[in-house]
């Protein structure tokens, strides 16, 4: 009965500990507007639904398409938005939960960063 009463203990314990790992977080809603930046090579993707802040994130209100992915992944998700936003449909864009912010001119944590489009 102690083990088992420690064991459980140790569980409990053990999921708080996790609190703070990073998870993706999905936010859908229809693409408003795209915005490129040549000298950035960065996209900036406004949804009709503004997602979950991010704190350590400065912007609320777009989310990024990150100019340090490869220019083929850039590529494609702009495509996808492109056809979503001309089709009226919602897409769902994932980041993470614990920061992973774009940078953006003098900030070095602008927008939340997209790592999956779908």
């Amino acid at each position: 009965m102690k083990k088992l009463m420690i064991l459980l203990f140790c569980v409990f314990c053990s999921t708080g500990a996790f609190s703070d790992e990073k998870k993706w977080i999905d936010t859908q809603g229809k693409v408003k507007n795209l915005s490129t930046y040549a000298h950035t090579e960065t996209v900036l993707v406004y949804l009709d639904n503004p997602g979950q802040s991010i704190s350590q994130c400065t912007d609320t209100t777009a989310f990024a398409i990150s100019h340090s992915i490869s220019s083929e992944a850039r590529s494609r998700m702009f495509s996808l938005l492109l056809a979503a936003k001309a089709a009226g449909t919602p897409v769902t864009v994932s980041y993470l939960n614990t920061g992973d912010c774009e940078p953006w001119d003098a900030s070095t944590s602008a927008y939340r960063k997209i790592t999956r489009i779908r």
